[in-house]
């Protein structure tokens, strides 16, 4: 009651002026730049912290100072674009690109800009088509960040070099959403909770997630990879810190998700506590590793009513090391043999982890040619043992040239080619020999 008296009597007090908020559209010449902070350019002024403010005109408006805005919506029912090489902006509420169906909004971030607002969120494609494009020192801190929010709508954002924070980011969440990470930093760690969601499907629709980690580091708390939708993860030649945190692949309680996370190249996946694949009643949650570095505490894979399924393919420079490997009967563990080999799976107690250092293997084990050459690879390792319970289906590429064996700490699989193979290749072998020794008496007797 008390609270109530306070109110009205503020609301009466003299000398008081409470802004109702106004829309502000621009008008500038969509076949020209304009500048934001030309009152002329919009139809109320320019836009202030009371304002809403809307780019549907097809033009572009230049921010080149610090500028202050209600509501921002660049492409509403047509189309429109914001540069902004300098200056902060600061909205008070959200930031919509591509906010009606059929409409487009493009944003270009770039040198010193600044977009800011630590508890609201930035839409890339609300219902119509979003584009976000930063840049050099540039920064993006925003709450919620979110690419292809509705079913159809489409959102995209490119960096390179710059910086972005959020405190949560969906990428596709009904709609289709795709971030590319070039270079730069990435940062999802300050909310609570602080997810990276892609592929997410928040209103059981048909969308689809990709983000593209080329280069740079990416720093994140629980990973989310296949809600009721598409997910992937492509790393391959970014840091990926996940502060043991968690990663689901194929999300439980959401059924038909699908979550992938590739690993290639020179890449890093670091300090991921549990690593889960296959948790829906109909989800599917695969990680592939190709190349780079991983590291986790757990692996658990198809150990619900999910499938899950972890693939080492080649050997390379690849590194696997994880405290504890938990397959489950609807888990599958995929192991392509390349010309340079394969990786092992290194299982072993990890500093400051608390894995115990063994495999459980259940489930299918699945050995692929993928041009193999003759030779024994150690697939699994685990210091702590190997136990092998209940249904587990071996399926090799051939029963006579592969074989394969479990000696309590190690699982292996070796191929031995055809003999018609090594035929071939020892007559190349004389052949060759033949060919170099009629060179060296050639060379001798014109000498």
């Amino acid at each position: 009651m008390k609270l109530l008296f306070f109110v009205a009597a503020m609301l009466w007090m003299p000398g008081i002026t409470w802004a109702t908020p106004t829309d502000t559209a621009w008008q500038g010449d969509p076949a020209a730049q304009g500048s934001w902070h030309e009152g002329t350019n919009w139809t109320v002024g320019v836009p202030g912290n009371s304002n809403s403010a809307k780019i549907d005109n097809g033009g572009t408006a230049v921010i080149s100072a610090d500028a202050d805005v209600r509501y921002l919506y660049v492409g509403d029912d047509n189309s429109g674009t914001i540069l902004q090489a300098t200056g902060w902006l600061h909205p008070v509420w959200e930031v919509h690109l591509g906010y009606g169906a059929n409409s487009l909004g493009r944003y270009e971030l770039s040198g010193t800009g600044v977009v800011a607002k630590y508890y609201q969120d930035l839409y890339v494609g609300g219902y119509g088509s979003g584009q976000f494009v930063q840049t050099g020192q540039s920064i993006c801190s925003m709450g919620d960040i979110t690419l292809g929010q509705q079913e159809g709508s489409h959102g995209t954002y490119e960096l390179t070099d710059a910086t972005v924070n959020a405190q949560q980011m969906f990428i596709g969440r009904d709609g289709t959403g795709v971030f590319t990470q070039n270079s730069g930093t990435v940062s999802v760690t300050r909310g609570s909770p602080a997810y990276l969601r892609v592929g997410y499907g928040y209103w059981g629709g048909t969308g689809q997630g990709t983000y593209e980690l080329k280069s740079g580091d990416l720093d994140t708390n629980t990973v989310l990879v296949g809600n009721g939708s598409v997910g992937l993860i492509d790393n391959t030649g970014g840091r990926h810190f996940m502060h043991s945190y968690d990663m689901l692949l194929g999300n439980s309680g959401y059924p038909h998700g699908e979550g992938t996370y590739h690993l290639g190249g020179n890449a890093e996946l670091d300090h991921c506590d549990q690593l889960r694949l296959g948790l829906g009643a109909e989800g599917l949650g695969k990680f592939k590793q190709s190349g780079g570095t991983s590291l986790f505490n757990f692996v658990e894979l198809g150990t619900r009513v999910g499938a899950g399924e972890f693939e080492v393919a080649g050997g390379g420079s690849s590194t696997i090391r994880t405290g504890q490997f938990t397959q489950g009967n609807n888990g599958t563990l995929v192991s392509t043999v390349m010309q340079d080999g394969l990786s092992t799976i290194e299982v072993a107690r990890v500093e400051n982890f608390y894995g115990d250092g063994s495999a459980l293997l259940q489930g299918t084990w699945r050995v692929e040619d993928g041009g193999a050459p003759a030779g024994m690879w150690n697939v699994l390792t685990a210091a702590g043992g190997i136990s092998i319970s209940g249904d587990f289906d071996v399926s090799l590429p051939d029963d006579t040239h592969w074989a394969w064996g479990n000696d309590g700490n190690t699982l292996w699989v070796e191929h031995v080619p055809e003999p018609s193979t090594l035929t071939l290749l020892a007559i190349a072998v004389a052949c060759l020999a033949f060919r170099t020794r009629r060179l060296r008496k050639s060379q001798t007797k014109n000498e």
